[in-house]
């Protein structure tokens, strides 16, 4: 079994936002995408609901969301990363999406899954800029993908002129690269 990790990078040094700030409205909105509506667990428990369950399902979810999933955030070369094992290459870039939204700064997303599922890209203002998929995607029904790298290699580049071109790459390669131009590994290790 291969590495397995879930991560969002955001670009600190041209915020004018203070850094507690952030860590503070990325973990809100973080926590906010992990359900605790009863009806949606059920279903996805594929439990059928009566009103004598509602009340044990109650306890259940309540006890699942008082566990603090183990969260860490590191300052590096001008980044916090977020790194939280909630977050996997399923749910990495609606949980993106949703914290570039409320903090209103572009969020880098990263996640690999066993070396076989490689997924990262840019979100701004709540919505997916660039994306790239590779790996044995499909056999969790997903596509290979790889839109506007273009956009991610700008984003990265920040102004500098060497910088790798994404689009050639894929899987290990492309995280290889992210990491080298980042200065900074995409995993928590």
């Amino acid at each position: 079994m291969g590495r397995k990790y879930g991560s969002l990078h955001i670009r600190v040094a041209s915020s004018n936002k203070e850094t507690i700030t952030i860590i503070n409205d990325c973990i809100t909105a973080m926590d906010a995408g992990f359900c605790s509506d009863v009806e949606k667990v059920a279903s996805l428990l594929g439990l059928d609901l009566d009103k004598q369950q509602i009340p044990l399902l109650n306890q259940i979810v309540r006890a699942g969301m008082s566990f603090r999933a183990k969260q860490t955030t590191v300052e590096h070369s001008g980044f916090l990363s977020v790194y939280d094992q909630r977050v996997t290459f399923e749910n990495v870039r609606e949980i993106a999406q949703r914290v570039s939204a409320v903090l209103n700064l572009p969020v880098l997303f990263a996640s690999v899954y066993d070396e076989d599922v490689f997924v990262f890209g840019l979100c701004e203002e709540g919505k997916i800029v660039a994306s790239h998929i590779s790996g044995d995607c499909e056999v969790y029904g997903m596509e290979r993908k790889n839109d506007n790298i273009e956009g991610l290699e700008q984003y990265l580049a920040n102004g500098a002129k060497n910088i790798p071109e994404l689009k050639n790459l894929s899987g290990k390669d492309f995280e290889s690269a992210l990491s080298e131009t980042l200065g900074f590994r995409l995993d928590a290790k």
